[in-house]
């Protein structure tokens, strides 16, 4: 889980990084142009708004697919805990959910196993 937030952290700080660089450019064009004060800072405004929503859509789609993910792993442990072994799971985002999923599969091998055997 660790590298799970490792990854995340420098995704965010790269936007954010790269949301600052784009809008430093921005303001640096903006101030060489021989624009009035009033419209040089309209443009700036719009321009930091743009940046902004840029950097909140890319921060937003982060978290779906974290959230997809997490809920394919809750609900292949809820069809687990209803007894439905084969059912599947599709993990398409991150390595460490992953690897959760691949555990639980051997773990659900082993329970299968055992319900056989018991069953017997």
């Amino acid at each position: 889980m660790l590298q799970l937030y490792t990854a995340l952290l420098v995704k965010f700080i790269s936007v954010l990084i790269g949301a600052f660089v784009a809008l430093f450019a921005l303001t640096y064009f903006l101030f060489t142009q021989d624009l009035s004060p009033q419209t040089l800072w309209f443009e700036l405004f719009i321009s930091y708004v743009v940046v902004f929503v840029l950097a909140f859509y890319i921060y937003k789609k982060i978290v779906q697919n974290i959230a997809s993910d997490v809920n394919e792993i809750k609900e292949y442990l809820e069809d687990i805990n209803a007894k439905k072994y084969d059912s599947p799971i599709k993990i398409a985002h991150y390595l460490e959910f992953l690897e959760i999923a691949l555990l639980l599969k051997n773990l659900v091998k082993r329970v299968k196993n055992r319900d056989k055997g018991s069953k017997k």
